[in-house]
């Protein structure tokens, strides 16, 4: 059953998903969150559909909510009366709506046309972000556990959110992470190692430049006398 590449699809977009959960607060590894959405995107790529890019990318976000938003349990037992059986259900109920958000996004990257090598990883972290956005505000505006807090701890990136708000640092990490995948995809399809570097050329420019402009910042930080 484990040979069956469809199977291995999803397998790999569930730790995926738990390997981004361990990128959030709480567990000081916040550099793995560069790294985690790649396996997804790479199965993404892989996959013929845009039904199966949405359960792939549902899958991933599932774990990732079931995982990083356990602290939801507690909440509803202790300040709600609620059950703790009932309250595993409803968090659980959660978490696979949040995780349609994710689906949809993956999804769109089916509908829409398809981007070049160089712009793949942009396009995703737009269309992400995008999602991202409409889960914050909109339908039952759920903001926490956006990907850009993963970067808590990185103080220099975190600078830009002053200009983009914490949206700008979840369109970095995951317009790296898709271009990563893009890549691998690309070269275990044959194509060779320069599509997946033409799709982290800009995502790496734009980490590069946030990079510079945070070390700046903070340098120049008023000091108190």
């Amino acid at each position: 059953m484990l040979g069956n590449p469809r199977i291995q699809r999803y397998l790999v977009a569930a730790l995926s998903g738990a390997a981004m959960a361990f990128s959030m607060p709480g567990w000081g590894l916040w550099w793995l969150a560069w790294l985690a959405v790649a396996p997804l995107f790479a199965v993404v790529a892989a996959s013929g559909r845009a039904r199966e890019a949405f359960f792939l990318a549902w899958t991933h976000a599932f774990v990732f909510f079931l995982v990083s938003t356990q602290w939801l349990t507690h909440t509803l037992t202790v300040y709600g009366s609620i059950p703790l059986p009932l309250s595993y259900l409803l968090y659980s109920a959660l978490a696979a709506v949040l995780a349609a958000f994710a689906g949809f996004a993956c999804a769109s990257l089916r509908w829409l046309p398809r981007a070049p090598a160089w712009a793949s990883g942009l396009s995703a972290g737009l269309v992400w972000v995008a999602w991202e956005y409409f889960r914050t505000v909109h339908f039952n505006g759920f903001p926490w556990n956006l990907i850009g807090y993963s970067q808590h701890p990185n103080l220099a990136v975190l600078q830009a959110v002053e200009f983009t708000g914490i949206y700008g640092m979840s369109f970095l990490v995951v317009a790296v992470g898709a271009a990563l995948g893009r890549g691998w995809w690309e070269w275990r399809s044959g194509r060779g190692w320069r599509p997946g570097a033409a799709a982290l050329a800009a995502p790496l420019a734009l980490v590069a430049a946030a990079w510079g402009f945070g070390h700046w910042r903070l340098a120049n930080l008023a000091r108190p006398a």
